[in-house]
């Protein structure tokens, strides 16, 4: 039995946009046997670009349900379902995320037709809805409106159905597929218990001990990835054979779950980690007044002055000047001297602010988790319940993790930052 699933939403972002209406489609394989639909009032505005796609505007859902009072029919409708979506993991990821705010789980085996289509239908010139459906003469109405899109995926699955010769379908809804790719010495049920949320997980040998660390925004669809993938065949088939269990840690926030993976896996060195065996940092590059200039200098390092950038040799660091200063000119004949250029550079290894919680989506439910920087330094990371802590600054230091900076974590916060600073939420002190 099939789910077909279509909603729209807010925005483009599930982790703070909403969604504002769904459709679900009971399918038994060969017809359609039950639906639900509605308009979802999502307690926040509707971007002017959503309301001219789809028309939905915020009057039209003022007087509609909210996600949590809808909750338990999406629930029921959909158990021991295989959710089917056309780009599944954009809807999958919207309801997941529903359901994380009002703290219940939303987990189902899913079909996502775009990835299915690839498979079965190749040599398309695009897999959108739109352009699928007019190349196989499925007519879509009422587009970008739930209730019409998931009426044209139930009309392109009907379609893959008829033309999975191999059974595809019956074999990833058998995880057959699943079955043929996973390690000889672990259990299925260890598999199915993996969560799809965001964090780190851990292979175990025999013995217990850790032999890969691994991270992703879907620990479960990350794992089994990581069992189908066909290349390096000998070290994936080697690791396989070595794996017995899986832990994990949900982490909330995929900088933290950067962190934790580079820190388990400088200190328990895995075996098939690719980091391991790492050099120790014994240069770096430093910024020094001489004769009331600025210049950038190659040193080893020490515990008093802060490098802007460490390396393994004073070979690598020699290079790593020139490299900086090439990115970093404007003009082909300025010199390497030039105080416009190293304060270009210096510039790019600095924070954004200097007294700073850069504060992002938590574990579960309202929690929040947050990484602080004080005094230009990143100090640690966190979770917190913003009702319970409310404005007070202190009772936030006080949910800090204390951590140690090193400066692959400096150039992760940067990048990321830089990245995302659109969607992180800032809180400086």
């Amino acid at each position: 039995m099939f789910a077909i699933v279509d909603i729209e939403s807010s925005g483009g972002n599930f982790q703070k946009d909403r969604i504002i209406e769904i459709a679900i489609i009971i399918h038994d394989g060969k017809k359609v046997v039950d639906q639900f639909a509605t308009l979802i009032n999502p307690l926040t505005p509707i971007t002017p670009f959503v309301i001219t796609l789809t028309g939905i505007t915020d009057k039209m859902v003022e007087s509609a349900p909210t996600f949590e009072q809808v909750s338990a029919k999406i629930l029921e409708i959909t158990k021991d379902m295989v959710f089917v979506a056309h780009n599944a993991k954009f809807d999958y990821g919207f309801l997941k995320s529903e359901f994380k705010r009002i703290n219940l789980s939303f987990n189902r085996k899913q079909i996502c037709t775009v990835n299915l289509s690839k498979k079965m239908l190749p040599h398309h010139k695009s897999y959108s809805l739109g352009n699928l459906c007019n190349d196989l003469g499925i007519e879509i109405k009422n587009r970008h409106r739930a209730l019409g899109d998931t009426m044209a995926t139930v009309l392109l699955l009907e379609h893959l159905i008829s033309k999975d010769k191999d059974q595809l379908i019956k074999r990833i809804v058998s995880d057959e597929i699943l079955l043929a790719c996973l390690p000889e010495n672990l259990s299925k049920s260890i598999v199915d218990g993996l969560p799809e949320e965001l964090g780190v997980f851990y292979f175990h040998d025999k013995e217990g001990a850790v032999n890969f660390i691994g991270r992703g925004k879907n620990i479960k669809e990350q794992i089994i990835n990581l069992f189908e993938n066909k290349q390096n065949k000998a070290e994936i088939r080697e690791l396989k054979s070595e794996i017995f269990d899986i832990t994990y840690e949900l982490t909330g926030s995929e900088l933290i779950s950067s962190f934790i993976e580079l820190s388990e896996i400088w200190k328990l060195n895995p075996k098939y980690n690719k980091y391991q065996g790492l050099a120790k940092y014994k240069y770096g590059i430093f910024k020094e007044e001489l004769e009331g200039k600025s210049k950038l200098l190659v040193k080893a390092l020490n515990e008093i002055e802060k490098p802007l950038i460490r390396f393994v040799s004073k070979k690598r660091a020699e290079k790593g000047i020139e490299n900086l200063v090439e990115k970093f000119s404007v003009f082909a004949n300025i010199s390497m001297e030039s105080e416009i250029i190293i304060n270009k550079i210096v510039k790019h290894f600095e924070y954004p602010k200097a007294n700073f919680f850069m504060i992002e989506e938590g574990r579960s439910g309202n929690e929040r988790s947050a990484i602080m920087i004080e005094d230009g330094i990143y100090v640690g990371y966190g979770y917190f319940y913003p009702d319970l802590i409310g404005n007070d600054i202190q009772e936030l230091k006080n949910c800090i993790k204390k951590d140690q900076e090193t400066q692959e974590i400096k150039r992760l916060i940067n990048s990321y930052y830089n990245k995302k600073k659109k969607n992180v939420e800032t809180l400086v002190y």
